[in-house]
């Protein structure tokens, strides 16, 4: 019955809507995005403008604060759920970034890191996961912040392509029927 009624209460993409941006941890809880993310967003921030709308950043203190006496009782969904409610927003692109070790050392070069990074469209409104894109792990880098700089592009680049079939979908929803 739960899934009918999301089903009966999810309202269709709208372009162009309110967006904000919430990096989280493995347990879906608001953390502060790491270093790389910011430049990574920055660049796709301009190309997906037109698909995506405004960009919000929702930091963990924002969260925090949007919460209500009942927090401890809370799902993570609807913690940011709130937090998006709380700034206005219409979707939230909840995303992580996890790296780790390809291996130890060696004497021919140094620890190498891989990385990979996902994203969900949270409707705001109904609960409701629009889509869902991850990225594969890349080429080993020397670092972790290169490996998660790298992961960090290619998701944004993911995401260019989830809105473009959010617009689709969006485009024949509101199309007359023939």
């Amino acid at each position: 019955m739960e899934i009918d009624r999301l089903y009966r209460a999810a309202t269709p993409f709208r372009r162009g809507g309110l967006f904000g941006l919430v990096h989280v941890g493995a347990d879906a809880a608001p953390i502060p995005a790491p270093p790389e993310a910011a430049p990574a967003w920055d660049k796709a921030a301009e190309r997906l403008r037109g698909r995506f709308g405004a960009l919000r950043l929702v930091t963990p203190l924002a969260a925090d604060l949007a919460q209500g006496a009942d927090a401890a009782q809370q799902t993570a969904t609807t913690r940011l759920r709130r937090a998006g409610a709380a700034q206005g927003l219409d979707y939230v692109i909840v995303y992580r970034v996890t790296a780790e070790k390809t291996g130890a050392a060696s004497l021919f070069g140094g620890e190498r890191f891989v990385a990979r990074a996902e994203a969900a469209i949270l409707d705001v409104r109904t609960g409701a996961v629009l889509g869902a894109v991850a990225t594969d792990p890349g080429e080993p880098a020397a670092s972790e912040s290169t490996a998660r700089a790298a992961a960090m592009a290619a998701l944004t680049e993911t995401l260019d392509g989830l809105g473009r079939r959010l617009d689709a979908d969006a485009m024949r929803a509101a199309a007359p029927p023939m």
